[in-house]
């Protein structure tokens, strides 16, 4: 049933599609090995975590401030788990096979783009062209060499997206099981996952009459719920509560929120936020650090961001505002200027990188989401799946303006697929106008 269901989405155009995936794989392994040919791979908590459980000592990690190793839920377990596979295998620290796995994933997004590409422009040029798009867009290709979710989480915002259109249509209970059963396994890779169910529950209600999209959504959770109800359980017998998946919200509220933040992952001297934050915790709070689990730091943060949220609204609204505006743009256009690249860096490159990283990033962006918005406008009154990618792309980066950007774009990597078929659509136009035109 599973694979009929997934089939609909890959049965037309399989020459098209097969030129994709291996143009796009051919890209993404360049980028892997120029990526290595610069960078040092770095596991960061993932590495950390998978590290632990090679050794024998669980699942665990030394993050939010803790004195050692202790069990954990600062990371969804899908991704740890690979690394640990990878290591147990080919050794500790053998980032690579990871990165070429990583390779051929990314290759099959516009793979599976293609079909809502099609389904949208009624194109297949379109289509063919936004994955043409995506190859070029920078950063993009080069997330196959990054130690972390986004190839992953790209490929799973396709794939749920394309489930919920398909349940959507269909309107049969085995649809929406199997879409349940998509958004549970995703949910264990990162729970960000859920924006793409609260974005469909949203369309659902609009095009949807009212005594099907509530129990449809209702159904949808449970199952997901039973799909991560291992992890859950696991955390509730190690916590004693259920964390969502991870234990990280309210460090990246606190991060967005403190004295020093500035919207970003980075304060405006460079500094990680993380780093910056243990210079202005008072002395109580870090005594009582060393005496609770990560859950308990984790709500100590929670609590701690909460109160400078309060005053910052009652005395500084302008800075709060500021920091909310920040974190949009940082999330659309990353914050690539305020980064300290020596520590990620191979000698020699650091120079060069420190000066192209940020002016890349920025020009490939804007150039991305100008032509993604001139394709929405040409594209007029969107239809049903139309009116969907847009409640994505408007709900999808809540989470981050109300806590923090990212550096290089990651967080909004899973949304360039839909980007990159609005830009497609736009660039079409102007080529078959520009033809129009001659003729």
């Amino acid at each position: 049933m599973l694979k009929r269901n997934f089939c609909f989405y890959i049965k037309e155009s399989r020459c098209h599609r097969f030129i994709i995936f291996i143009g796009f794989l051919i890209i993404d392994l360049i980028a892997v090995f120029t990526f290595r040919s610069i960078a040092k791979p770095i596991g960061y908590e993932y590495e950390e975590i998978a590290t632990n459980l090679l050794k024998g000592l669980g699942y665990q990690g030394k993050f939010i401030w803790a004195k050692g190793p202790e069990p954990t839920s600062f990371m969804a377990p899908i991704y740890p788990f690979l690394l640990f596979l990878d290591f147990k295998i080919f050794g500790l620290k053998a980032f690579l096979p990871v990165q070429i796995l990583q390779a051929f994933v990314l290759a099959i997004v516009p793979v599976i783009s293609y079909p809502l590409w099609k389904k949208l422009f009624k194109s297949e040029f379109v289509a063919i062209l936004g994955a043409f798009i995506l190859a070029l867009n920078y950063p993009y290709p080069f997330w196959a060499g990054y130690i972390g979710v986004p190839t992953f989480l790209s490929l799973g915002t396709i794939i749920t997206i394309l489930f919920f259109i398909r349940a959507f249509e269909n309107k049969r209970v085995i649809d929406f099981i199997i879409l349940g059963l998509v958004l549970g396994i995703f949910l264990l890779l990162d729970p960000i996952i859920l924006m793409i169910f609260v974005s469909g529950t949203v369309w659902m209600s609009l095009f949807l009459k009212p005594k099907w999209k509530v129990s449809y959504c209702v159904l949808i959770l449970l199952v997901a719920t039973a799909v991560t109800s291992p992890w859950l359980i696991r955390n509730y017998r190690t916590f004693g509560r259920f964390p969502l998946i991870k234990s990280t919200f309210g460090l990246n509220l606190l991060e967005g929120n403190s004295p020093i933040a500035s919207g970003g992952l980075y304060t405006k001297e460079g500094v990680h936020t993380t780093e910056g934050l243990i210079n202005i915790f008072p002395d109580t709070v870090l005594e009582k650090f060393k005496r609770v689990n990560e859950i308990e730091r984790a709500d100590i943060c929670q609590k701690l961001a909460f109160n400078y949220i309060k005053k910052m609204i009652k005395e500084d609204p302008l800075r709060f505002f500021q920091l909310r505006l920040n974190a949009y743009l940082y999330f659309w256009l990353g914050q690539a200027w305020h980064i300290n690249y020596k520590p990620a860096l191979k000698e020699g490159w650091s120079g060069h990188v420190s000066k192209l990283l940020p002016i890349m990033v920025l020009v490939f962006s804007l150039l991305l989401i100008i032509t993604a918005i001139l394709g929405m406008v040409k594209a007029g009154k969107p239809g049903s799946i139309g009116w969907f990618i847009i409640i994505i792309l408007l709900l999808y980066p809540l989470p981050y303006v109300i806590t923090k950007g990212h550096s290089l774009v990651r967080y909004r990597a899973v949304l360039d697929p839909l980007l990159a078929g609005y830009s497609s659509f736009f660039i079409f136009g102007l080529l078959f106008r520009k033809r129009e035109m001659k003729k």
